[in-house]
């Protein structure tokens, strides 16, 4: 899989909760509602940045690039989603060439070449003879995806519930 697309839509629990509000808290909600999808959004992409970088041992940096939010939601569609890309991380990408040798000690016996189109990146043989050679990667499919569908579960729905009556009550306080 080259990516995935998580999403999060609390549609149908939204109209149940709205029944037995006034008008003025029936605009409120929709508002709020968006705002804590945010969060929640937000509130996953970090957990997923660090539970992922600390599994494959990459910069958080790195992983933060990879999660991005291909929909955020608005009171007019209460829909989030998440893009994840958890492709290979090629080596070049983890640290620094100093010469031939890599910044990360993983990578012994690997050899840092230019190809003929201009890609840099760090190689290893594939057997004893001159060719052929494979790029260096770090694998984060498995590790990502799971990751990813563990905090779509209980956490997801937790934190927006708390999110959302915490909001709720700050609005309703306000609007008297």
């Amino acid at each position: 899989m080259a990516g995935q697309l998580m999403s999060i839509s609390v549609r149908s629990q939204v109209k149940a909760m709205t029944r037995d509000l006034t008008k003025v808290q029936r605009k409120i909600v929709p508002k709020i509602t968006a705002r804590a999808l945010n969060f929640t959004g937000r509130k996953i992409r970090t957990q997923a940045v660090r539970r992922v970088s600390a599994a494959a041992q990459v910069k958080q940096k790195i992983i933060r690039s990879r999660l991005r939010f291909a929909r955020q939601a608005n009171p007019g569609d209460l829909r989030l989603v998440i893009s994840a890309w958890f492709m290979n991380i090629f080596a070049l990408d983890l640290g620094r060439v100093k010469g031939l040798k890599v910044d990360v000690p993983t990578f012994s016996k690997k050899f840092v070449a230019t190809m003929p189109s201009g890609h840099e990146g760090i190689y290893a043989r594939q057997s004893t003879n001159r060719l052929p050679i494979k790029e260096v990667s770090v694998p984060l499919n498995p590790q990502g995806e799971n990751i990813m569908v563990s905090l779509m579960g209980k956490f997801a729905i937790d934190t927006f519930l708390k999110e959302w009556r915490r909001l709720l009550a700050v609005r309703l306080r306000r609007k008297g």
